[in-house]
């Protein structure tokens, strides 16, 4: 009976076992079976993020033509927009200009009598000097006349001498009144040309700088002779020489836009001057040309006997779209200026040129008004333009 019993309880335990064994084994397998398709579901997600990303990135690309500049280079190299705007212009006329020395801003220095001159060491041209320092002395005397105003003192002396020998007998009434009158008038003539604060020191009758020196060091100088110039350098003339087939705009002509020689461009009114004359009945020049004058304040752009490029305005003639020159770039005879179409896009837009006042250019075809418009440092977005490469830091995944 206890065998028995033994039997069965040996029988339940195998069978528990193996229940047991069975049900592990079953468990394993359904759990790595749940794990292969997870990581199948995962792996289908990725997929999907990745075409998903894939397709963000191509909607994101930058149209055909399209020129990628970063906004922190455009600042760097200062690249600044502008709006294009309608707008009346003045008729404009190109010509030639000099820049002279006015009349108001020279002075010569003369000699106070006749002598052979001789200059400080300081004095030469180009050099400032203050109003009233000694700039020359003249000594007195030379083989072109001697003293003269020595001379004169002794020809003043013996005219004084004969007049008071005269007096008394013309008041005795012992010479005719017709003799007493030409004793005074010799004397009278003599006194005046005699100059008792004439002296040899010459000095500068106003500050400025030394422009000429007329009569070189050691050289015989009359009296009233100019030795030098001197240029205060406190304004120019500026003379503008038109031909005459133009006298009509000349004659209208109200202000200048005037072209220095280091490129930059201002008007005459914004440097403080303003047209003084010219261009009248009979002011013809026998070359063929009229000639227009402005007064301008003397800078460091420029210096007398300078050259430059200007531009006669006159009435306003029409009204239309005007550009900053700076604005255009120029590639085989065409031109074309360069849209703004994004914070980080431009694009290039062709244009059709008319008259140029020598500051704004006016554009016939091409633009409507409205668009924002590179105006300084083209050259810029021309390089990103022609290099093809997006600049660093840029990509296209925004």
């Amino acid at each position: 009976m206890q065998s028995d019993i033994m039997k069965r309880i040996t029988a339940i335990c195998i069978s528990a076992a193996l229940l047991s064994f069975w049900s592990c084994g079953h468990n394993h397998s359904h759990e790595h079976e749940h794990d292969h398709e997870h990581e199948q579901e995962h792996q289908h997600d990725h997929d999907h993020d990745h075409d998903h990303g894939h397709e963000a990135a191509e909607s994101h690309e930058h149209a055909e033509g399209e020129i990628v500049l970063e906004p922190e280079m455009a600042a760097r190299f200062g690249v600044r927009i502008d709006t294009v705007r309608n707008g009346m212009h003045s008729e404009a006329l190109k010509a030639a200009g000099t820049f002279l020395s006015s009349n108001s801003s020279m002075a010569g220095v003369t000699a106070p009598l006749a002598g052979t001159v001789s200059y400080p060491a300081s004095v030469t041209v180009g050099a400032k000097v203050r109003r009233g320092a000694a700039v020359a002395h003249i000594r007195p005397g030379s083989v072109e006349g001697g003293n003269t105003n020595a001379g004169a003192k002794a020809a003043m002396d013996a005219a004084k001498r004969e007049l008071d020998r005269l007096k008394p007998l013309y008041d005795d009434r012992l010479v005719t009144v017709a003799e007493y009158n030409a004793a005074l008038a010799a004397y009278e003539q003599a006194k005046a040309a005699y100059s008792p604060a004439a002296s040899g020191a010459v000095h500068a009758p106003i500050s400025g700088v030394i422009t000429s020196v007329d009569i070189p060091s050691g050289a015989y100088a009359d009296a009233g002779a100019v030795l030098m110039q001197i240029s205060s350098g406190s304004d120019l003339t500026l003379r503008v020489d038109v031909p005459q087939s133009r006298y009509g705009m000349a004659r209208r002509a109200v202000d200048a836009n005037v072209i220095l020689s280091d490129g930059s461009a201002m008007s005459v009114s914004a440097m403080g001057g303003r047209r003084i004359s010219g261009a009248e009945a009979g002011a013809s020049a026998p070359n063929g040309f009229v000639s227009v004058y402005f007064s301008v304040p003397a800078s460091e752009a420029v210096a007398p006997g300078a050259t430059a490029e200007v531009y006669l305005l006159g009435e306003v003639a029409d009204k239309g779209i005007a550009i900053p020159r700076s604005a255009l770039s120029e590639q085989q005879g065409s031109y074309f200026v360069y849209e703004k179409i994004g914070d980080h896009a431009y694009r290039r837009l062709p244009v059709t040129i008319g008259g140029s006042d020598g500051i704004n250019t006016i554009i016939t075809s091409g633009l409507k008004g409205g668009e924002a418009i590179v105006t300084e440092a083209v050259t810029t977005v021309r390089l990103a333009e022609n290099s093809g490469a997006i600049p660093e830091g840029h990509n296209h995944n925004h």
